[in-house]
């Protein structure tokens, strides 16, 4: 199976890499140790970035609030549990709002969107040290004529 190395180099000890491994991953497929045996590299699969990009997908609110509706609480759980079992794995939550309002109140919104996902997390028994939430507003654009797919949720993972 193809995996994506994420992120991040973590020095360790060589006496202690095995433990750090089992303890920030759970288990020993997700990691590979390098050959001086004094750093970890963590990794995620192509399912968990499937899981990231439908649970993306997934997320909305009811109009011009922050209230999640209904599906992307059950889609958001499918994150929960995924964080639940990697604890090593940490969710970087950015919000983005492109309707028609004023440029503050978008950016207001999209951070109170982030912040109710991040909720909802933590209503679930995750760590808020594990949870980092964006607000951009109107700055991140991924279309310049479609404003309905500039209005989203990016879900990611880093460690």
């Amino acid at each position: 199976m193809t995996k994506h190395i994420l992120f991040f180099l973590l020095l360790v000890f060589s006496f202690s890499v095995n433990l750090v491994c089992q303890q920030l991953v759970g288990e020993k497929e997700n990691s590979v140790i390098d050959s001086s045996n004094t750093s970890l590299l963590l990794f995620i699969t192509d399912e968990e970035l499937e899981l990231m990009s439908y649970v993306s997908s997934k997320i909305e609110f009811y109009p011009n609030t922050y209230v999640l509706t209904l599906e992307a609480i059950e889609a958001i759980e499918l994150i929960a549990d995924l964080l639940e079992q990697k604890p090593a794995y940490n969710l970087v939550i950015s919000g983005h709002y492109f309707e028609s309002f004023s440029k503050k109140r978008n950016l207001k919104l999209s951070l109170q969107q982030a912040e109710a996902i991040k909720h909802y997390f933590m209503s679930a028994q995750l760590d808020e040290s594990r949870i980092r939430i964006n607000g951009y507003g109107e700055k991140q654009p991924l279309s310049l004529t479609n404003l309905k797919v500039n209005t989203r949720i990016d879900l990611s993972i880093n460690f």
